[in-house]
């Protein structure tokens, strides 16, 4: 399952980072996409 979260800017976003565990993050056409790989 895949939760998602959009955020207009890095600072509305930087409150949820430390909640991320082994956070990766990529960058495709100026965005950054933050993610973490869950098991259930």
């Amino acid at each position: 399952m895949k939760i998602g979260i959009i955020c207009a800017s890095d600072d509305e976003l930087a409150p949820f980072l430390p909640l991320i565990k082994d956070c990766k993050t990529t960058e495709k056409a100026m965005l950054k996409f933050h993610e973490e790989k869950f098991t259930v």
